[in-house]
């Protein structure tokens, strides 16, 4: 056996074959940020569709990992419901079987997809490096990077020819046949370590396609694998709410009770003899090479999922979220409290105290749009995109809320109020829905500064610092209204009304001085257009802030 060719072919094309599987599930994700954020508000409806999406998103970006990460995420920012965050989770496990197929399809009949890496690397990189427009050279990349995968793949496959080699080796495999459970412990092992499930069956398909071991042996490391993909979600939900570990303990034990319901299948030889059944194949005596049992293992790994998912969903379902609840010690009502903390529907008897509370939610609401307003203008400054994808996050989560406290409201209006209270709750949904149009600039924001990007425009210091100097007036302006919806006191809705003076008059000055600069030629007309585009969405904010403190009663 060549030790060299093994470690060096076996690590190299692991190496190549992750990086192509994250090079491309960026790209994709990238080119569909947009669709990513409206199929996720949709998680809201059922549980089916729910796994649906979640299989949808994993087929997609080709990582279970990636899409459990998300969604430990957005459970941790609120815009998840425990239940729905754990469904999502089940339907990404269905999703990422696909990979095993594609995997599978190195070893069928003539058609070897390896031979076709090199070409889909030089069509990729085309679309990359020559395209202009954004959307063109992430699809680009996501080819790319399907055709570094499958260079990995043929790479890892000619390291390990050697390992037939060795007898102490190939009776190490063996033994995983024998003794599942010991399969099943290195396989979740070596996942821990290298954090993909993908890699993991991928790297068992080579090697079972080698003839290093049997179906038994490739199923047992199958099932862990699985099992130990699910340490990813486990890092991601370190530090946050206990919802989040809660999905991330669901995951896990989905997982671990899913591989335990089919392992007396496995040691009792039920479940390779239904494999051989459904899958015949055996090993080619030219080259040894037993080409069936990448489909064969494949085919197990998205029946297994399937079964266990159809299972957890519906049998099992009430069991695997309570056993998560318990796990992660939250009560069974405490995400409803976390995502509306002031909205008490018993606080709805007493009208009074309800409103008030709504005023606290609503101060809550702006302090978010507050964030995201300053996180958008920080991503322009700094041209770093990384912040957007948590600008999105939170932009779902104010429409969430949007809708959580309108129907407060709504629920409020058939109680029997008093005059001033009727009053009060149409001028609230008024003030909710500045609120959310204020959210809705941050995403403008995001926008322009991608359209900068990838125009190469070259904005001058002097501008820079003009947007910087207008953008703090609003932050004051922010400042003020939160401070007059939580203690509804006149100094704070005096301090706003002047303060979006300041701005509409600031606005007309940072105008002047962009005439300015076009004059002398120290900023181009596509430059001044993004710069003016950034200062008009800062002042309508301070526009739709204003609306929002007018309403506000001041308490004598």
């Amino acid at each position: 056996m060549d030790i060299q060719a093994v470690v060096f072919g076996t690590v190299g094309g692991l190496a190549l074959f992750l990086f192509g599987m994250s090079f491309m599930s960026e790209g994709l994700k990238m080119m569909n940020s947009e669709s990513f954020k409206k199929v996720l508000r949709s998680l809201t409806k059922t549980r089916g569709s729910a796994i649906l999406v979640g299989m949808g998103i994993t087929c997609l970006i080709q990582s279970s990992s990636a899409t459990s990460v998300m969604v430990v995420g957005f459970v941790n920012a609120g815009l998840l419901a425990l239940s729905q965050a754990i469904a999502v989770v089940l339907g990404a496990d269905i999703g990422t079987t696909i990979t095993a197929w594609i995997v599978s399809t190195m070893g069928i009949g003539k058609f070897k997809i390896t031979a076709y890496a090199l070409p889909v690397i030089a069509v990729g990189f085309m679309i990359l490096f020559l395209s202009r427009k954004r959307k063109n050279r992430m699809f680009g990349q996501a080819i790319l990077g399907f055709g570094l995968l499958f260079l990995g793949l043929g790479i890892m496959s000619d390291g390990v020819k050697s390992v037939k080699e060795s007898q102490m080796v190939l009776e190490l495999f063996a033994s995983f046949g024998r003794n599942p459970i010991l399969g099943i412990l290195a396989g979740a092992l070596v996942t821990s370590i290298i954090q993909s499930s993908s890699a993991t069956i991928a790297i068992v398909q080579v090697m079972a396609f080698q003839n290093i071991f049997g179906l038994e042996a490739a199923l047992a490391l199958m099932f862990g694998a699985d099992i130990g993909t699910t340490i990813t979600a486990q890092i991601a939900a370190i530090g946050g709410t206990r919802r989040a570990r809660a999905v991330a303990m669901a995951n896990s034990l989905f997982k671990l009770f899913g591989a335990l319901l089919f392992v007396p299948l496995l040691v009792t030889g039920v479940l390779r003899s239904a494999v051989m059944a459904c899958i015949p194949g055996t090993v080619d005596a030219a080259t040894g090479n037993n080409g069936a049992v990448m489909a064969q293992i494949a085919a197990t790994h998205t029946a297994y999922i399937a079964v266990n998912v159809a299972l957890f969903s519906t049998i099992f379902w009430p069991l695997l979220v309570k056993a998560s609840r318990r796990l992660a010690r939250i009560s069974a009502d405490a995400e409803k409290r976390e995502k509306a903390r002031y909205l008490d529907p018993i606080l709805l008897d007493t009208p009074p105290i309800a409103l008030e509370q709504c005023y606290k939610q609503l101060a809550f609401m702006t302090r978010l749009v507050r964030e995201n307003i300053t996180a958008a203008i920080n991503v322009f400054l700094t041209k770093d995109l990384a912040g957007i994808k948590d600008i999105e996050s939170k932009e779902t989560r104010i429409d969430e809320l949007q809708d959580t406290i309108t129907s407060y409201l709504v629920e409020l209006s058939r109680r029997e109020l008093s005059e001033d209270e009727s009053r009060a709750i149409p001028r609230l949904i008024h003030c909710i829905n500045d609120a959310e149009r204020s959210g809705d600039h941050a995403e403008n924001l995001c926008e322009l500064t991608e359209l900068r990007i990838n125009k190469e425009l070259a904005i001058p210091d002097t501008a820079m610092l003009d947007l910087q100097k207008y953008f703090e007036l609003l932050d004051q302006q922010f400042e003020a209204v939160i401070h007059a919806l939580k203690e509804k006191d006149a100094d704070s809705v005096s301090r706003a009304l002047e303060l979006e003076e300041q701005i509409n008059g600031e606005y007309q000055v940072l105008f002047d001085r962009h005439v300015t600069r076009l004059d002398d030629g120290t900023c181009t007309v596509h430059t001044g257009v993004v710069v003016m585009d950034v200062a008009a969405n800062l002042e309508k904010i301070a526009d739709h802030l204003t609306n929002i403190v007018e309403r506000v009663e001041i308490e004598n």
